[in-house]
Protein backbone atom coordinates (compact mmCIF):
# COMPACT_ATOMS: atom_id res chain seq x y z
CA UNK A 1 0.00 0.00 0.00
CA UNK A 2 1.24 2.95 -0.86
CA UNK A 3 0.98 6.10 1.44
CA UNK A 4 -1.66 8.26 0.13
CA UNK A 5 -3.72 5.37 -0.44
CA UNK A 6 -6.14 4.52 1.99
CA UNK A 7 -6.40 7.83 3.16
CA UNK A 8 -8.85 10.16 2.62
CA UNK A 9 -8.59 14.13 2.44
CA UNK A 10 -7.86 15.26 6.50
CA UNK A 11 -5.61 12.22 7.41
CA UNK A 12 -7.94 9.62 8.56
CA UNK A 13 -7.61 5.96 8.18
CA UNK A 14 -10.46 4.19 6.34
CA UNK A 15 -8.91 1.25 7.04
CA UNK A 16 -8.48 -0.50 10.91
CA UNK A 17 -5.21 -1.73 10.07
CA UNK A 18 -4.21 2.02 10.04
CA UNK A 19 -6.28 2.67 13.14
CA UNK A 20 -3.92 0.65 15.05
CA UNK A 21 -1.23 2.36 16.49
CA UNK A 22 1.48 -0.73 16.62
CA UNK A 23 1.52 -3.37 14.30
CA UNK A 24 1.36 -6.60 15.01
CA UNK A 25 5.16 -7.67 15.06
CA UNK A 26 5.75 -5.01 17.91
CA UNK A 27 2.65 -6.11 19.84
CA UNK A 28 3.95 -9.92 19.72
CA UNK A 29 7.66 -8.55 20.58
CA UNK A 30 6.24 -6.44 23.49
CA UNK A 31 4.18 -9.17 24.79
CA UNK A 32 7.31 -11.92 24.83
CA UNK A 33 9.06 -8.96 26.89
CA UNK A 34 6.36 -9.10 29.33
CA UNK A 35 5.86 -12.47 29.73
CA UNK A 36 10.28 -12.28 30.38
CA UNK A 37 9.79 -10.16 32.94
CA UNK A 38 7.36 -11.98 34.48
CA UNK A 39 8.70 -15.11 34.38
CA UNK A 40 11.47 -14.26 37.25
CA UNK A 41 9.15 -13.58 40.15
CA UNK A 42 6.51 -16.47 39.47
CA UNK A 43 8.69 -19.06 38.41
CA UNK A 44 12.25 -18.48 40.92
CA UNK A 45 11.58 -16.03 42.94
CA UNK A 46 7.85 -16.85 43.53
CA UNK A 47 6.66 -13.73 44.44
CA UNK A 48 3.65 -14.07 42.31
CA UNK A 49 1.41 -17.04 41.98
CA UNK A 50 1.97 -17.76 38.38
CA UNK A 51 2.91 -15.69 34.98
CA UNK A 52 -0.22 -13.47 33.89
CA UNK A 53 1.32 -13.57 30.42
CA UNK A 54 0.03 -17.10 29.29
CA UNK A 55 -1.40 -16.83 26.04
CA UNK A 56 -0.36 -19.40 24.02
CA UNK A 57 1.42 -18.02 20.76
CA UNK A 58 0.93 -14.52 21.41
CA UNK A 59 4.96 -13.54 21.65
CA UNK A 60 5.74 -15.19 18.31
CA UNK A 61 6.45 -12.79 15.48
CA UNK A 62 5.73 -13.41 12.16
CA UNK A 63 6.69 -11.12 9.72
CA UNK A 64 6.21 -11.33 6.00
CA UNK A 65 9.68 -12.34 4.04
CA UNK A 66 11.50 -9.28 3.06
CA UNK A 67 12.44 -9.25 -0.89
CA UNK A 68 16.19 -9.88 -1.59
CA UNK A 69 17.81 -6.61 -3.83
CA UNK A 70 19.96 -8.22 -6.84
CA UNK A 71 23.76 -7.19 -6.10
CA UNK A 72 23.66 -5.49 -9.82
CA UNK A 73 21.23 -3.41 -8.36
CA UNK A 74 22.83 -2.25 -5.32
CA UNK A 75 25.75 -1.32 -7.21
CA UNK A 76 23.49 0.89 -9.51
CA UNK A 77 22.05 2.44 -6.42
CA UNK A 78 25.01 3.34 -4.94
CA UNK A 79 26.79 4.87 -8.23
CA UNK A 80 23.25 6.75 -8.56
CA UNK A 81 22.85 8.27 -5.08
CA UNK A 82 25.43 11.41 -4.23
CA UNK A 83 28.78 10.22 -2.72
CA UNK A 84 27.87 10.95 0.87
CA UNK A 85 25.35 7.82 0.98
CA UNK A 86 27.41 5.28 -1.02
CA UNK A 87 28.80 4.19 2.11
CA UNK A 88 25.56 3.83 3.51
CA UNK A 89 24.06 1.99 0.68
CA UNK A 90 26.89 -0.39 0.56
CA UNK A 91 27.31 -1.14 4.60
CA UNK A 92 23.54 -1.33 4.76
CA UNK A 93 23.87 -4.44 2.07
CA UNK A 94 27.39 -6.13 3.12
CA UNK A 95 28.16 -5.02 6.68
CA UNK A 96 24.49 -6.38 8.02
CA UNK A 97 24.23 -3.26 9.93
CA UNK A 98 20.76 -2.16 11.40
CA UNK A 99 19.08 1.58 10.39
CA UNK A 100 20.15 3.07 13.79
CA UNK A 101 23.40 1.21 13.70
CA UNK A 102 24.11 2.97 10.58
CA UNK A 103 22.38 6.09 10.94
CA UNK A 104 25.07 6.26 14.03
CA UNK A 105 28.21 6.34 12.27
CA UNK A 106 30.37 9.21 11.78
CA UNK A 107 33.68 9.14 10.24
CA UNK A 108 35.37 9.49 13.32
CA UNK A 109 34.11 5.62 13.67
CA UNK A 110 36.42 4.21 10.74
CA UNK A 111 39.71 3.30 11.47
CA UNK A 112 42.66 4.84 9.64
CA UNK A 113 44.37 2.39 7.75
CA UNK A 114 44.73 4.30 4.79
CA UNK A 115 44.55 8.30 4.24
CA UNK A 116 41.08 9.40 2.46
Amino acid sequence: MRVAEGIPYGGQAIDDRDKRPFRPVTVAEAYGLLHAVFETPAEEDRIIARNPCNVKGAGQEESDEREIVPLPVVFKLAETVPVRYRALILLATFGDLRWGELAGLRRENRRRTQPL
